[in-house]
């Protein structure tokens, strides 16, 4: 898996490759804690990694975080 390079309960989850080298940025949007929902908002990536398992990853790892935290 990759690993978080920043991350924000708020808004924005970054990933990084090994040579710690930003692959992109996918980010939350219309955050309604009161009525725990959200919208899956903007996604950028490098070139080099489109058309991979990336996108899924990232998309998980936004998920996983935002229902661990319960929205805080």
């Amino acid at each position: 898996r990759s690993t978080p390079l920043y991350s924000s309960a708020a808004s924005d989850v970054y990933k990084r490759q090994k040579n710690n080298k930003a692959m992109g940025i996918t980010t939350k949007m219309n955050i309604d804690r009161d009525n725990k929902r959200f919208q899956i908002g903007s996604t950028w990536y490098a070139k080099s990694v489109q058309r991979t398992f990336l996108n899924t990853e990232c998309k998980l790892m936004l998920l996983e975080q935002t229902l661990n935290t319960k929205f805080s």
